[in-house]
């Protein structure tokens, strides 16, 4: 046997061994995805014969994500859909293009995915909704031709709602700081465009806008950075779940309590900081109504009904009046 008879003989071989991989790969994720069964609703979950849903979201331990989950969870009892919840950390297009692919592959009869921005994910979506599969974004959003619907605030409407709210407690001419989760997620950025167009409305400015990537430590960080690059500040807004509370002790900790404090939802550390008014105010979506809503639309997209392309849920103020007013009328 010549030498390049064994080197073809072992590129042949080599060649099979990759296929046999991939075959085996591609039937061993669509079985898995397919029979793993949680109780609670909280991880994998799928049984019978119902139609099979997928929500693809940032972190299940997260507050925020964790009544997303509950709500989709109640919908899919209601409406008899087994709905499995997959946890893709951050914006990592690649990886949440991936997930998207993967779920395509297995036939699950609709998907519910957060958004990011990038070609790779766009085409992931593309392909699943070629392929006769749903796509319903929540929470961020894609240009409305990709995906079937979205499902969740008006982002650049609750910015505007968080501005007004700034504006009526500072006065004309005042400097704001603002961090966000990500410049690249297009969620932030609709809420940072509303959010600034009110403020300059009454002539106010941001100063400059800094990134915390979803840590407390980086939230915490960038406090001190805009503190020190811009002394004269009249307020800190966070534009993530997790940043108000990491400004407020910061501050708190700095002796700046003279620059107020405003955030985006209600977890329990945010709810404490306005109890304690080290936060000024909280503007709060409605997680729960969020993922309940999107599995009901799935549900009526199915049994031909007229469902809207945009499905806006609605958003709330709190301060330590009407907080405190709510959890008095609830005793």
């Amino acid at each position: 046997m010549t030498r390049w008879t064994r080197l073809w003989l072992l590129s042949a071989l080599f060649l099979v061994i990759c296929l046999i991989i991939t075959i085996v790969q591609f039937f061993w994720t669509d079985k898995t995805i397919g029979s793993l069964v949680s109780n609670d609703g909280r991880s994998v979950v799928q049984g019978g014969d119902q139609p099979h849903v997928v929500l693809i979201g940032i972190d299940s331990q997260d507050e925020f994500w964790n009544n997303i989950h509950k709500g989709a969870f109640e919908a899919g009892k209601l409406f008899g859909y087994t709905v499995e919840f997959k946890d893709v950390p951050g914006d990592k297009q690649e990886e949440l293009a991936a997930t998207v692919n993967r779920y395509r592959i297995a036939h699950v009869d609709a998907i519910i995915v957060r958004a990011t921005e990038g070609r790779v994910f766009e085409d992931a979506v593309r392909l699943a909704e070629r392929s006769g599969i749903p796509v319903i974004t929540i929470d961020s959003d894609l240009k409305s031709t990709i995906r079937s619907a979205y499902v969740g605030s008006y982002q650049t409407g609750a910015g505007m709602f968080l501005g007004q709210m700034v504006n009526d407690s500072i006065s004309m001419g005042s400097s704001v700081g603002v961090i966000v989760e990500r410049k690249s997620s297009i969620q932030q950025m609709k809420r940072l465009d509303g959010f600034a167009s009110v403020l300059a409305g009454m002539g106010n400015s941001i100063a400059d806008v800094y990134e915390s990537n979803l840590s407390i430590v980086a939230s915490i960080a960038q406090t001190e950075r805009l503190v020190n690059d811009f002394p004269n500040l009249k307020a800190i807004v966070g534009l993530s779940n997790t940043d108000a509370p990491a400004i407020a002790q910061t501050l708190k900790r700095l002796g700046r309590t003279d620059i107020k404090v405003y955030g985006f939802d209600e977890s329990p550390e945010t709810l404490q900081g306005i109890r304690e008014g080290i936060i000024e105010g909280v503007l709060v979506q409605q997680p729960y109504q969020m993922g309940f809503d999107a599995v009901r639309m799935i549900s009526d997209k199915q049994e031909g009904k007229l469902t809207p392309s945009d499905h806006y849920t609605s958003v709330k103020s709190f301060t330590k009046k009407s907080l405190i007013a709510q959890e008095e009328g609830l005793k």
